[in-house]
């Protein structure tokens, strides 16, 4: 659930043609408004890939088949995105005090706005030292080239410690790196005797596996019997050694499902973050790979935040070529085959998450490569096409339940398909006051362009002190596409205008809200409608600096939206 409110603000309302009645035919008032997220249409990014591995571009709607639990789905949204697009920034325009419009004269070169904002999330919760050692070091090979013109980027940690939000600066994202280390507080390989990793704890103490139980047991006789407190009988009695086990391995498995659901916050706090900033947004998940035998739903959850916030989550596999455990040299003594085997399956279930996250989000997952620099390079922007697919499940009961996805190419001709593999059912109906809220929150924190009717804002700032300024924004909306509802003799619609203030690094910094209610009587209506609606609404005691400016208005009859965004500098 999202917690930022938008603030309702003082906003004055007219139309353009002064009305002869006592009766109002427009009507705005301001209140604050909670966002949530929810499942509604499913949305699937998918990515499609040639035998080079190149994204695919050229494929329409015809070509995809959607299945639903083996049930084939109407394809009712679809789009195409390209990662190479930019935030679009328009002129602004200063309204004169005789409301004529008069382009701003410029002063010097369009300021620059970043347009792509990568969160770089290291898992210290999973890496070892050495691993994240490597991992951090290309990173810091990275951050040498990145661009500071047009992209931010930030630092996290899957423990939650020492974050550095986002920026330009390069020192503070260097800093920020060598902060990092293991923090993991699980078994460790190079000095734990017997070493029981999640999988096999979770084996042992949740699944009752005999098989784990009994080689855990035969290698803590065997090979560590000085771990039992009684070394002398330990090869001779083996009851002290299974109640070591047993509870080694309880105790494991709950650190490991803590970490796990550590991760997974982590990580959705990452993507609400970046559903805050205003364009191309990327989450590097920089990990070993983790397993959740028990958080399926919340993977599930995770996955579709990101969608609905249009947030990528590409992964690089820090481990780089997996070293198997029997051929492992940094571990003090011989590995058991048996637990040998248990730990090759717990490497592939943790590759296997990252691959779920990258898919599901329309990301890129490297792995079994050694060349960490590449790998930073390759995640850290999105696909060069990405297919945006949605449906409306039929019939969808409201009981949280799993639903399976396939999403196939009709023919495949050696294409290969990367898409979500299931979702969950919500667990209750969505309102159209919950659809609105979530239309209104998803257009203003993202880049992407909606035009269903005409929308344009002016605006003029005014200092009032060296320090500070006051920016007067003008919306202007058109109103001749409009569905409105005839009731009372009246030609009625609601019409919501947001408008969010934006810094250079693309931090949100503050929203005004307007509702206009329109009822237009049928003398009025064509002069009305021709002549549209001015929304003024102001952000006062703004610093010098360049500003971001993103305008969102949706009506409540059609459910059209129109979006447009511009950039500000306050000298």
């Amino acid at each position: 659930m999202i917690a930022w409110k938008i603030l309702g603000a003082a906003c004055a309302v007219a139309l353009l043609a002064p009305a002869q009645t006592d009766i109002p035919e427009t009507t705005a008032h301001e209140a604050p408004v909670t966002f949530e997220s929810r499942v509604n249409l499913v949305p699937i990014p998918v990515v499609v890939r040639d035998k080079r591995s190149n994204a695919v571009g050229n494929l329409t709607k015809d070509d995809f088949e959607i299945y639903d639990n083996g049930k084939l789905q109407v394809i009712s949204k679809f789009s195409i995105e390209k990662g190479g697009e930019t935030l679009a920034v328009k002129p602004m325009v200063v309204e004169s005090a005789g409301g004529t419009q008069e382009t701003a004269p410029a002063t010097g070169p369009a300021p620059v706005i970043p347009t792509r904002f990568v969160a770089y999330v290291f898992d210290d919760k999973h890496f070892t030292a050495g691993d994240l050692m490597q991992a951090r070091q290309a990173a810091l090979k990275h951050f040498d080239s990145m661009d500071n013109a047009s992209a931010r980027a930030a630092v996290f940690a899957t423990s939650g410690i020492n974050p550095e939000d986002f920026t330009a600066d390069r020192a503070k994202l260097q800093a920020a790196l060598n902060r990092l280390m293991p923090r993991s507080f699980g078994s460790n390989p190079q000095v734990d005797c017997p070493y029981l990793p999640y999988h096999t704890a979770d084996m042992i103490s949740n699944n009752h596996d005999t098989i784990a139980f009994q080689a855990a047991v035969g290698y803590l006789m065997t090979s560590c019997p000085e771990t039992v407190s009684t070394p002398q009988t330990a090869r001779s009695n083996p009851l002290p050694a299974q109640g070591m086990v047993m509870s080694m391995a309880a105790r494991e498995a709950n650190i490991g499902d803590a970490e796990t659901r550590t991760t997974i916050g982590v990580l959705e706090r990452t993507v609400q973050r970046l559903a805050a900033m205003p364009g191309q947004r990327i989450l590097v998940l920089v990990s070993p790979g983790f397993i959740f035998p028990s958080r399926e739903q919340d993977i599930s959850q995770l996955i579709d935040k990101a969608i609905r916030m249009n947030v990528v989550i590409n992964a690089i596999d820090g481990r780089g070529l997996y070293v198997d455990p029997i051929s492992d040299a940094s571990r003090p003594g011989p590995t058991d085959p048996t637990l040998a085997q248990y730990e090759r399956e717990e490497a592939l279930i943790a590759e296997e998450t990252l691959a779920t996250l990258a898919a599901g989000t329309g990301g890129t997952l490297f792995a079994k490569n050694n060349d960490l620099v590449e790998g930073f390079l390759r995640t850290g922007s999105q696909p060069e096409f990405t297919y945006m697919l949605g449906f409306s499940p039929q019939n969808l009961k409201n009981d949280g339940s799993f639903h399976t996805i396939k999403v196939k190419l009709k023919p495949s001709s050696g294409l290969t398909v990367q898409a979500r593999r299931g979702y969950f059912a919500p667990k209750r109906s969505e309102s159209p006051e919950d659809k609105e809220k979530q239309d209104i929150e998803d257009a203003l924190f993202t880049r992407a362009e909606m035009t269903d009717f005409p929308l344009s804002i002016n605006t003029q700032f005014f200092k009032s002190s060296d320090t500070a300024a006051t920016i007067s924004i003008v919306a202007r909306v058109g109103l001749q596409k409009f569905h409105f509802r005839k009731a009372e003799g009246r030609s009625k619609d609601d019409i919501t205008v947001v408008t969010g203030l934006f810094d250079r690094d693309g931090n949100f910094l503050s929203a005004k809200k307007t509702v206009i209610e329109v009822r237009l009587r049928d003398e009025t209506f064509e002069k009305r409608v021709g002549a549209g609606l001015a929304v003024r609404s102001s952000f006062e005691d703004v610093k010098p600096g360049i500003y971001t400016l993103r305008l969102v208005a949706r009506d409540s009859e059609g459910q059209m939206m129109s979006t447009t965004t511009g950039a500000v500098e306050v000298p």
